[in-house]
C-alpha cells in the first residue's frame, strides 16, 4: 500500500500545481512557482526516509505541474490567442461530426497548417458547406479566428477547458482536400453516428432525444424538450444524461455480467470502455471513470493492490497531463468531487442507515438494502458536490436524493437495454423498434418523475438568496463538527441532521414571509447587452422581456433564479416588447422553469429564427394562456398596474407604462424616435419617475423631445458587450441633460430599486 501512496503523492502535487497555475498565478509567475517547488523537493532530504521520499515526489511533481502548465499556454494557447481577430487560410482535419445548431453548425478539427500550432479547435458555419463533413476530412478553410478565451466580452474557460485554444468564423465554404476517414482513429465515432442514427430509427420521437443523450452524449435533441430538461436539472438528475462515471460503471457491469468475471473479460472491458470513451467525446468525468475502471481492471488481472485515493488521483493527473485547462471544467471538478464524497462516505452512511436508522428482516431486507444503497451513494456525493453547483449554477437541489432513488434503477435499464435494443436494430428492426416503444415508458417514467419533483415549491433553493448561503454554511459546519467529536463525546448524528432541517425550514418560512410583506421592487437584470425586468410586489410578480444573457447562464434561468430565491414560485405575467432574440431568447428557459399565469405578446410580432413558434409551444406545453395585442390596454396584478402601448410607429412591438403604487416606470423596448413622439403626444409621461432606456442606448432613441417629456428622476440602460457602441454618447449626453441618475447594467451590474 505504501508504494501505491508514493504515486498519489506523485499525482496529487502534480495536480494541485495545475490548479494554482490555472486560478492563482498568471503565467509569467509560472517558472518562478516551478523553482520553488523544486528548492522545497530539495530541502525534503532532510526529513526521515518515508517522509523523505514523499515530500520529494510531491513538490518535484508540483515543479512539473507548473511547468507543463506554462508549456500548454506558451505552445498552443498563446500563438492562438495572438491570431485573434485576423482572417486567415488554414488546413485542418475534421476530428467529430459537425454539431447542427439553429443557426449555425459546429465544426470541431484539429489544425495542421504551419500559421497555427497543431491543436484542436471549434468552428463556426453559418453557410451549410460544413454539414455533410465527416471525421478524417482534411479540408482548406478561409477563417476569421477569435480568442478562445473571451466570448461576449467575457473571460471564459469553456473552450480551453474541452482543450480547444483556437475558435474561428469560416467565411465561404470549406475545400475538402482529402478523405481519410477510414481509419482506427475515427472508427469509434462512425460507431457513435451509426448509433445515434440507430436510435432516431426505432426508438418514439417522445424518447429519441432522452435515449440519444443517455447512450451517445448528443444532447442536442434532448435540450429541444425544454420542459424535461428543466425538471431535469432542478430535480438533481441532469447528471445521468452528461455521460459520466455512472456510464462507465453501468457498461462494465453489463459486460462483466454478459461475459463473466475472468480475465478475458476483462480485457473486453477495457478496450469497450475506451472505445464508449471516445465515442462520446472523451468528457473528463467518462475519462475519470475509464482510467479508474482501467486500474480497477488491471488490478484484478495482475494480482496486484488497488487504492481508491491513488487511483482517483492518478485519474486526474493523467487528464490534466493531457489538457491542464480541463481543471477549469465544471464536469471535471463535479465528477472528482462527487467521487470523493463517494470513496469516503457511502460505507459509512449506507451502515448507518442499515443498522441505525431501520434495522429490516426478512423478505423486505433485500429492498432496504438497495433503497439505503441509494441514498447512502446519492448524499454521499453531494458532499463536495454541492458548493460546486451552488458556485457554478447558483442552486442546490434538496431533493436529489428522493430522484436518484425513484429514477436511478431505470436508468441503468434503459441504458443497458438501449445498447441491447439497437444491436437488435441492425437484425431485426421491426422487433426492435416494439421493444423500443416498450422500453421508452421508463423515459416517460422519469420524464413525470422530475416534473413532478420540479414542481414541489423549494425543490431546489437559490444561492443569490444570502439566507441560503448561511443555511448551507450552517449545515456543513454542523456535520463537520459530528465527525470531528463523535467518538470523543458520542454524539447523535441527529444533531446535525435536525440543525440542517430546521434550518431548511426556517429558510422556507423566510422567503415566503419576504415575499408577502415586499412592498414594491423593480430588478433590471444585468444580462448583457438585452433586457430582462422583474416587477414585484406583496405576492404578485410580472416580467417584462427576458433576453440575451451571458456566455454561461440563459436570461430565463436567471430570472428564474432571482425570483425563487426570493420566495416566488409563480409568476403572474411576462411581457414581450417585442420578439428579437436580445429581448425574448430566454423566454421559454423562464416557462419551463417557474410557473406562469399569461404571456403578453405584441401582434404581427417581427420575430427572428422561429421564435414566436418556440414560445408558443413551451406555452402550450406549460398550460400559459397567451395573449396578443394590437392595441392599447390595461392589466392589473395585486399593486402592480401595466398600461400597454401598441403605437402605430412602433408596429410590432410594445412600449409600457408600470405602476406600483405612485411608483411609474416607463420601459422603452427597442422604440425609437418616431415611436418615442407619438406616444409623448398621445399620453402624459410627466409622473415617470423610472425610464427604462429604449435600444440599450442607441442613438435612435431616447430623443430630446421625448426626454424632456418623460423627464425621470433615474434612468436605466440595459446594455453589455456589443458590437454597435451603445450606448452612445450622444444618449448619455440627452440623458445628462434632463440631470436623471444614470445606472447602467455593464457597469454598475443589476438595478434593484425596493419601494418603501
Amino acid at each position: 500500500m505504501r508504494g501505491v501512496r508514493k504515486l498519489a503523492a506523485v499525482c496529487v502535487g502534480f495536480s494541485a500545481a495545475v490548479f494554482a497555475a490555472h486560478y492563482l498565478l498568471s503565467p509569467d509567475m509560472l517558472i518562478s512557482a516551478a523553482a520553488v517547488c523544486a528548492a522545497m523537493g530539495i530541502l525534503g532530504f532532510a526529513f526521515r526516509k518515508n517522509t523523505r521520499l514523499r515530500i520529494v515526489l510531491l513538490f518535484f511533481a508540483a515543479a512539473v505541474g507548473f511547468l507543463g502548465y506554462k508549456y500548454n499556454v506558451d505552445t498552443f494557447l498563446a500563438p492562438c490567442e495572438e491570431m485573434a481577430d485576423r482572417e486567415v487560410t488554414l488546413n485542418a482535419v475534421v476530428t467529430a461530426y459537425p454539431e447542427e445548431r439553429k443557426s449555425c453548425t459546429l465544426l470541431y478539427v484539429r489544425f495542421c497548417d504551419d500559421a497555427l500550432p497543431k491543436t484542436d479547435g471549434v468552428l463556426f458555419d453559418y453557410s451549410g458547406s460544413a454539414a455533410s463533413l465527416c471525421p478524417g476530412d482534411e479540408i482548406r478553410v478561409d477563417v476569421k479566428l477569435r480568442s478562445a478565451q473571451t466570448r461576449y466580452g467575457e473571460e471564459t474557460d469553456i473552450n480551453i477547458s474541452k482543450g480547444l485554444c483556437a475558435v474561428g468564423y469560416i467565411n465561404g465554404e470549406c475545400r475538402v482536400t482529402d478523405h481519410k476517414n477510414v481509419s482506427l482513429m475515427y472508427l469509434p465515432k462512425q460507431i457513435g453516428h451509426a448509433l445515434g442514427e440507430k436510435i432516431r430509427e426505432i426508438f418514439p420521437e417522445s424518447s429519441e432525444g432522452f435515449m440519444l443523450a443517455l447512450l451517445t452524449g448528443d444532447r442536442t435533441d434532448y435540450y429541444g424538450d425544454g420542459k424535461l430538461s428543466s425538471s431535469m436539472s432542478t430535480a438533481g438528475l441532469a447528471h445521468v444524461v452528461a455521460v459520466s462515471g455512472m456510464h462507465v460503471a453501468f457498461l462494465v457491469g453489463f459486460l462483466m455480467a454478459a461475459m463473466g468475471r475472468n480475465r478475458r473479460s476483462a480485457l473486453m472491458s477495457i478496450a469497450l470502455v475506451w472505445a464508449f470513451v471516445i465515442m462520446v467525446g472523451a468528457p473528463p468525468s467518462s475519462v475519470r471513470a475509464a482510467v479508474m475502471q482501467t486500474m480497477l481492471l488491471a488490478a484484478y488481472l495482475f494480482r496486484r493492490e488497488y487504492d481508491n485515493i491513488t487511483v482517483l488521483s492518478f485519474a486526474m493527473a493523467v487528464i490534466l497531463a493531457l489538457n491542464p485547462f480541463a481543471c477549469g471544467s465544471i464536469s471535471f471538478q463535479l465528477s472528482f468531487g462527487a467521487m470523493a464524497g463517494i470513496m469516503l462516505f457511502t460505507q459509512p452512511l449506507y451502515v448507518w442507515l442499515v443498522e441505525k436508522v431501520l434495522v429490516v428482516r426478512g423478505r423486505l431486507r433485500r429492498l432496504w438494502d438497495y433503497l439505503a444503497g441509494v441514498l447512502a451513494s446519492s448524499v454521499a456525493a453531494t458532499v463536495f458536490t454541492v458548493p460546486l453547483i451552488a458556485a457554478h449554477f447558483g442552486y442546490v437541489s434538496v431533493l436529489s436524493p428522493l430522484a436518484n432513488i425513484l429514477c436511478l434503477w431505470c436508468i441503468s435499464l434503459l441504458f443497458c437495454g438501449g445498447y441491447v435494443i439497437c444491436a437488435i436494430g441492425y437484425i431485426v428492426p421491426a422487433v426492435a423498434k416494439i421493444l423500443a416503444w416498450i422500453i421508452s415508458y421508463l423515459v416517460q417514467y422519469i420524464a413525470l418523475v422530475v416534473k413532478w419533483i420540479a414542481d414541489i415549491p423549494f425543490s431546489a433553493v437559490y444561492v443569490e438568496n444570502k439566507l441560503t448561503v448561511l443555511w448551507l454554511a450552517a449545515s456543513y459546519a454542523a456535520f463537520a463538527a459530528f465527525l470531528l467529536l463523535k467518538r470523543k463525546h458520542k454524539i447523535s448524528a441527529l444533531i446535525p441532521i435536525g440543525v440542517t432541517v430546521l434550518g431548511f425550514a426556517a429558510l422556507i418560512i423566510s422567503l415566503r414571509i419576504s415575499a408577502a410583506n415586499d412592498p414594491g421592487t423593480i430588478s433590471i437584470m444585468d444580462v448583457g447587452s438585452g433586457q430582462c425586468i422583474a416587477i414585484t410586489s406583496g405576492n404578485n410578480a410580472v416580467a417584462v422581456d427576458c433576453g440575451r444573457g451571458s456566455i454561461s447562464e440563459n436570461p430565463g434561468d436567471m430570472l428564474s433564479s432571482y425570483l425563487h430565491a426570493n420566495g416566488r414560485s409563480y409568476v403572474d405575467a411576462v411581457v414581450l416588447t417585442h420578439l428579437h432574440k436580445d429581448h425574448a431568447n430566454g423566454v421559454c428557459k423562464l416557462l419551463n422553469s417557474i410557473e406562469v399565469g399569461m404571456l403578453i405578446l405584441p401582434s404581427e410580432a417581427d420575430e427572428e429564427n422561429g421564435l414566436l413558434e418556440e414560445i408558443l409551444a413551451a406555452a402550450d406545453e406549460n398550460n400559459v394562456s397567451v395573449a396578443f395585442i394590437d392595441r392599447d390596454c390595461s392589466y392589473c396584478f395585486g399593486e402592480i398596474s401595466l398600461e400597454l402601448y401598441a403605437l402605430e410607429a412602433n408596429s410590432g412591438a410594445l412600449m409600457l407604462t408600470a405602476d406600483i403604487g405612485d411608483y411609474t416606470m416607463l420601459v422603452a423596448g427597442d422604440a425609437e424616435k418616431k415611436a418615442e413622439l407619438e406616444l409623448a403626444e398621445r399620453e402624459d409621461l410627466s409622473e415617470t419617475d423610472l425610464l427604462v432606456v429604449g435600444h440599450h442606448g442607441s442613438k435612435y432613441s431616447s430623443c430630446e423631445e421625448f426626454l424632456d417629456e418623460v423627464n425621470p428622476e433615474i434612468a436605466v440602460i440595459s446594455v453589455g458587450y456589443n458590437s454597435y457602441g451603445h450606448p452612445t454618447q450622444e444618449v448619455l449626453d440627452r440623458l445628462e441633460e434632463t440631470e436623471a441618475e444614470v445606472y447602467r447594467t455593464d457597469l454598475d451590474g443589476r438595478f434593484l430599486l425596493r419601494l418603501k
